[in-house]
């Protein structure tokens, strides 16, 4: 059981410790919520750097943030330049108005995303990629 406990001191007229008042909390549920959340963190962490597939992260509006682990790898593309919409530069020309609208649409409606494109590799060639969020 993990317990906060906290204390201050009263003091007399002359500055002389009168007496300690303090208080003690049960803080065994914010400990077990914490530790989740590491063991959660660390999860991610290594799913994300041993995988060879690229994991990213996107805001509600739909753009991506973070640095997309793996991303680099597979295109190329520096993480400063594939945040918010630039993750679109690499995709074939004639994939993106589907893809990009189709994430579009998933994020107004909340739904799961999957679809497979063409995408531009470290060496220029294209390949095909699953996405799925």
């Amino acid at each position: 059981m993990f317990i906060r406990s906290q204390g201050a001191r009263v003091h007399n007229a002359d500055g002389s410790v009168r007496e300690w008042i303090g208080m003690i909390a049960d803080v065994d549920d914010q400990k077990r919520a914490e530790e989740a959340l590491r063991l959660n963190e660390e999860r991610y962490r290594i799913l994300a750097t041993k995988t060879t597939s690229g994991v990213w992260i996107a805001a509600p509006n739909g753009e991506r943030v973070g640095d997309g682990a793996g991303w680099e790898k597979i295109t190329g593309q520096k993480p400063q330049y594939s945040k918010g919409w630039g993750w679109t530069d690499v995709l074939h020309p004639d994939d993106k108005p589907r893809v990009v609208g189709h994430w579009k649409h998933c994020v107004q409606q909340a739904i799961p995303y999957e679809v497979t494109y063409r995408n531009r590799r470290c060496d220029g060639s294209y390949g095909f990629l699953r996405s799925q969020g």
